[in-house]
């Protein structure tokens, strides 16, 4: 599980997408995970948790908004605004 110091996003590796399940859906069950597993859920408290589509950062870059907040809004977003 990914740790930082308070304010220190803590992104969720890159999910490769999967041709049996559309990347909405994959993110969707990690914002799930964070809001009902009491560890991720306390650790969400302290680090923000973030999660990008592998191919979305190999087509844009890491520092374009591509990644999801896992316990906040669903709009995309660089690393460093989670």
């Amino acid at each position: 599980m990914p740790t930082g110091r308070t304010g220190t996003a803590a992104p969720v590796p890159a999910l490769p997408t999967h041709p049996h399940r559309r990347r909405p859906h994959r993110i969707d069950d990690l914002r799930a995970i964070a809001g009902e597993h009491p560890a991720i859920a306390a650790l969400a408290r302290d680090v923000p948790l973030g999660a990008a589509v592998l191919e979305d950062l190999e087509a844009h870059a890491v520092h374009t908004p591509v990644w999801h907040a896992l316990t906040t809004d669903t709009t995309p977003r660089t690393r460093t605004q989670l």
